[in-house]
């Protein structure tokens, strides 16, 4: 159970640090499913499974908070500094020439 919410914590640091808060629903929705199956498939309670589930949810959440957190106080994120972001460049067009 400790493994999995670790798992659960390093997956949501990743996810702060990289991508924004849309991004936590999905991740903590495949977390607790997968969580609540591997729980049902060792034979656990019903009681086990929720608790499991949702503290794997849980650790997804904490984790996208540190993980956004550090992403914040980091002068070199690149998913929050705008100037890290690449400028959009003119399209060149290039014209056939008549032969």
């Amino acid at each position: 159970m400790t493994l999995a919410i670790v798992i659960s914590v390093f997956a949501g640091i990743v996810i702060g640090l990289r991508f924004t808060v849309l991004m936590t629903v999905p991740v903590v929705a495949l977390a607790m499913a997968a969580a609540a199956g591997v729980a049902i498939n060792a034979g656990h309670h019903m009681n086990f499974v929720i608790m499991l589930a949702v503290l794997s949810g849980a650790g997804v959440q904490v984790g996208y908070l540190c993980g956004s957190l550090a992403a914040f106080l980091s002068k070199d994120a690149p998913a929050l500094a705008a100037e890290a972001r690449p400028q959009r460049q003119p399209v060149k067009s290039y014209r056939l020439a008549a032969k």
